[in-house]
């Protein structure tokens, strides 16, 4: 149950990005906060969308402006299906989440402790329950953008407390009520899910890691599959499958195709944060300097 569906994965992904975003607009202007937000999700993901493309079995061809929304990440907006089986609809979400975080740094919100910063983060939390689900339509994502869009901001609230800007009260208080939200949410929009418990068991996990964070060491194998977390999550849900077609053709005994597969998935993850995830990286630091405000 922890794994089926990926939504504990969701719910520990977004609270995450929520934590680390708010600290990175701390110490960065808010154009260089964009532009290298842009060039660190960008140039990996339109490859990844256009090599899918390619490599798509025929028949599943999507006509020219459906690509176009799709890589630019706002077909939410023109009712776009998702690219990569399924998991664009995670960065459709993360790009509204910076665009919005950029809005709040630009009004000042973070610059000191402000019951501002509270409003904003509730109203738009109690928004995405009084709204229609987004996406609308009746199919296996309806309303994941509004069930699981304010775990961002609860993780950028939980980061906020670290650093005292939000009492321990208040947080708490805001926890309880995203999480009772999104039980609210699911229950309407995706029941089958009720019982899965996933906001509870990503929110357990994430605390647990943020408790022992100072206790938790980084070595050389963990950097290693750190960097290749955003090739996997972007390959991971269509790449794999036809490795493992290709895999099946070879008829190798020695190792089951699906090891092979995956022994190839993580290979190919770890040239593409190498090469095209690398230098789209640095493409981005290159644009504005950082600076401590």
């Amino acid at each position: 149950m922890l794994c089926r569906g990926g939504g504990a994965g969701v719910v520990v992904f977004f609270l995450v990005s929520g934590y680390i975003i708010t600290h990175v607009l701390r110490t960065e202007t808010t154009g260089s906060f964009l532009i290298r937000r842009a060039f660190r999700i960008y140039p990996l993901y339109v490859f990844a969308v256009l090599l899918e493309r390619i490599l798509a079995p025929s028949g599943t061809a999507v006509d020219g402006m459906t690509l176009l929304w799709q890589l630019l990440l706002v077909g939410d907006f023109f009712g776009a299906p998702y690219a990569l089986n399924g998991v664009e609809w995670t960065l459709r979400v993360e790009l509204l989440f910076y665009l919005f975080m950029a809005v709040c740094k630009t009004a000042g919100l973070f610059a000191v402790p402000s019951w501002r910063l509270v409003a904003v983060y509730s109203g738009v939390v109690l928004a995405c329950a009084l709204i229609s689900p987004v996406p609308g339509a009746d199919i296996w994502s309806k309303g994941y953008v509004t069930i699981y869009g304010p775990f961002l901001l609860l993780g950028s609230a939980i980061y906020l407390f670290e650093i005292r800007n939000w009492s321990p009260t208040i947080t708490f208080v805001f926890s309880t009520y995203v999480v009772a939200q999104y039980y609210y949410l699911l229950s309407l929009y995706q029941p089958k899910w009720i019982s899965a418990h996933f906001a509870l068991i990503g929110l357990g996990i994430f605390l647990t890691a943020w408790w022992f964070r100072g206790r938790l060491k980084s070595g050389l194998f963990v950097l290693a599959l750190s960097d290749m977390t955003y090739g996997v999550y972007l390959f991971h849900n269509w790449l794999f499958d036809i490795f493992n077609e290709w895999a099946s053709r070879l008829k190798i005994k020695l190792v089951h195709p699906e090891i092979q597969a995956l022994v190839c998935l993580l290979l190919f993850c770890w040239l593409m944060s190498r090469s095209v995830e690398k230098y789209g990286i640095k493409l981005g630091r290159r644009f504005q300097p950082r600076k401590i405000l």
